[in-house]
């Protein structure tokens, strides 16, 4: 695990001088959970350690200072100068570097990612026009059914055609789960009510698969992919997702590819994976997406409602 967790993530170093036989608290006695630090000294290795406040064993170190208690960790300097550490196995780990992921295990490109900006006007509106920009944004200008006032909105997804057109009428929305949000764009008919065939579009982002009607989604490791360190000192790995649902092709998405299924009803999902990963180690300071560990997923939707 020492891999996983670059110097960059630790707080700035504190030194001290301890005489022979003298003992001195890496961390206050009141930390509770899991902690970790990295610790040097002359003649040692760096090691990085783990404590947690959970059925560790105590041990008895004689000495002057501190009152040695769970996860305590004896310096030793042998007789040839040479230091070593005195602690469970389970405590005490050698940093290393995490090796660089390939392929389809790759660090995710967070430019790639999905947004629709600071400002999104909800309601019934209609499509003024769609500009799309060289950096994979598109600028929608839309304005009041019933009046002139206008409004711009920007998506940035992955390549996708999308299910309304300059002129159509459209509801804008704003959908929350528990851990995730959406941006859904449906078209209307001539009575304000979603067109017939449906048509829509779901831009989603957060720590889980958004709820699609109609579809399970399901986050899946993928298969080969292990652990490593993303510039951010974030410890992450590749997921995906696989859909289904009742009458629909099951399928599994992978990163940038655009992938359709069908019900036996004749409906049809267009989905597309923009990011998927599972976070075990966070700099929230620095990574994008989910303030918290677990998923990151974000993908975009487009629905066709079977022909009547």
């Amino acid at each position: 695990p020492a891999g996983l967790l670059p110097a960059s993530l630790f707080d700035r170093a504190q030194s001290w001088t301890l005489p022979p036989d003298a003992n001195m608290a890496v961390l206050e006695s009141d930390a509770i959970g899991c902690r970790v630090a990295m610790i040097d000294a002359d003649a040692f290795a760096p090691r990085v350690v783990f404590w947690s406040a959970d059925d560790l064993p105590i041990q008895v170190i004689a000495g002057e200072g501190e009152v040695a208690g769970a996860g305590a960790i004896e310096l030793v300097v042998d007789h040839d100068g040479r230091g070593r550490y005195e602690a469970s196995e389970e405590l005490v780990f050698a940093p290393g570097e995490a090796r660089e992921p390939t392929g389809v295990c790759a660090m995710q490109d967070d430019a790639e990612r999905v947004d629709w900006g600071d400002h999104v006007p909800v309601g019934n509106l209609r499509v003024q026009a769609v500009v799309p920009g060289v950096d994979g944004c598109t600028a929608i200008d839309l304005v009041a059914i019933t009046g002139d006032h206008g409004e711009r909105m920007y998506l940035c997804t992955p390549p996708l055609e999308l299910p309304f057109a300059v002129g159509d009428a459209v509801q804008v929305r704003r959908e929350y789960a528990s851990s995730s949000e959406s941006v859904v764009i449906t078209q209307l008919g001539d009575d304000l009510q979603p067109a017939q065939p449906l048509a829509e579009l779901w831009v989603s982002r957060g720590a889980e698969a958004p709820a699609l009607p109609g579809l399970e989604l399901s986050v899946v490791p993928v298969y080969g992919c292990e652990w490593a360190s993303d510039p951010c000192g974030a410890a992450v790995r590749g997921v995906s997702v696989v859909l289904g649902g009742p009458g629909y092709d099951a399928a599994q998405l992978s990163i940038g590819v655009a992938t359709t299924s069908g019900s036996s009803e004749g409906d049809t999902w267009t989905v597309t994976l923009a990011h998927g990963q599972e976070r075990a180690v966070l700099d929230d300071e620095c990574s994008v997406g989910p303030d918290g560990l677990g998923y990151d997923i974000e993908m975009v939707a487009v629905h066709h409602g079977a022909q009547e």
